[in-house]
């Protein structure tokens, strides 16, 4: 006897970090964070764009998160 095929469905994710930043980082979540705290990810990210020559992924994506939230111009 033949088994039935099944087929899974997988949900689709963020195709970037970009993406998926923008789905983690919530204008909601940003808005309950401490003043500080956003503050002080944005002096590490100028740190880091002055210091390096590339510019780590990760870091890239989040500055584009704090652009499009409103936080960095």
């Amino acid at each position: 006897m033949e088994k039935a095929k099944t087929t899974d469905t997988i949900k689709e994710g963020p195709e970037n970090l970009d993406e998926l930043f923008m789905e983690l980082f919530t204008p909601e979540f940003l808005e309950n964070l401490p003043p500080g705290q956003i503050k002080t990810v944005i002096n590490k990210l100028e740190l880091i764009e002055s210091n390096s020559e590339t510019i780590p992924s990760q870091w890239s994506a989040l500055r584009n998160v704090l652009r499009e939230r409103g936080f960095l111009e």
